[in-house]
């Protein structure tokens, strides 16, 4: 009976029994006469995939996506408008993260955005939205299903390829059939110009400039920017000079490059308690550009 647990036992050595329980499976295996149905080309998906890889959301992009193809099915076109809430309800998503996603794809390719204003005012009405094919632009023609009418079913022919297999295998990986991925792997990073203010500034803090990540760079460069336009001619012997004088002014700080620039007026002279002999003022005149 379907549904239906069944028990089998096995004797082992020793006098160990073995009881096994199994649960008959219910459901039916699809099939594509079973109704209506909406697709999604492979080709796309894996452009989504590959355009969301620094993305965080991915789930979200593709429930947009689904969320189109499912009303275009609705629709019997490719080419159709809908609001955006209804895409987002669609989708399961809120309206903000709908657009942002319509938006994303647009950029990626995989589909057109025409926006449309009711006539007669500048009201915007629904935007029209096209499902792109992934083969657009690329030189090679794409696989037809048939002639150009419209398919009322997918063969399965097509639900799975070895090709399809081998290139979404990682790069260097084995498959099951013992050829390994020809797609490329990401391009080596360029070393990174050296710049020995930089990297003075990246090492007050006792960083190795070399494992420095990119977006830490950014404000190091920034921290720099910021101390040039007061002391133009800073040199990496100022900077640790001043680096050691955060160090007295404030011993249980963390120094970083940010914190030196905010301070570099201060740094300019160690606390007065550091100071072994009075210092004569100085007479700052200012620099012109």
């Amino acid at each position: 009976m379907p549904g239906q647990d069944t028990t089998q036992c096995g004797h082992l050595g020793g006098g160990r029994v073995v009881i096994s329980l199994h649960r008959a499976s219910t459901v039916t295996p699809r099939n594509s006469t079973d109704g209506p149905f909406c697709w999604q080309s492979k080709g796309t998906l894996r452009r989504i995939a590959e355009a969301c890889d620094d993305r965080t959301d991915r789930a979200h992009v593709l429930a947009v996506y689904l969320a189109l193809s499912w009303l275009a099915s609705d629709k019997q076109e490719e080419v159709f408008a809908e609001t955006k809430a209804r895409i987002a309800e669609r989708a399961g998503v809120s309206y903000r993260k709908a657009a942002g996603v319509l938006s994303f794809l647009e950029r990626v390719g995989v589909i057109g955005v025409a926006e449309n204003f009711i006539t007669g005012s500048k009201e915007r009405g629904p935007n029209t939205y096209t499902l792109g094919t992934p083969c657009t632009g690329s030189g090679t023609p794409c696989p037809r299903l048939g002639t150009d009418a419209k398919q009322a079913t997918v063969p399965r022919l097509l639900e799975e390829s070895p090709e399809e297999s081998i290139e979404l295998a990682p790069a260097g990986a084995a498959v099951e059939s013992g050829k390994a991925s020809t797609k490329p792997g990401p391009k080596p990073r360029k070393p990174r110009k050296r710049n020995p203010l930089l990297d003075a500034l990246a090492a007050i803090g006792g960083a190795d400039p070399a494992q420095v990540t990119g977006k830490a760079w950014g404000g190091i460069g920034a921290a720099l920017k910021e101390i040039s336009e007061v002391c133009p001619g800073v040199t990496v012997e100022e900077i640790n000079r001043r680096a050691g004088h955060y160090r007295q002014h404030m011993p249980g700080a963390m120094l970083t490059a940010h914190a030196l620039a905010k301070h570099w007026a201060t740094c300019d002279r160690p606390p007065p308690s550091a100071q072994a002999t009075p210092q004569p003022a100085r007479n700052y005149k200012p620099f012109t550009t």
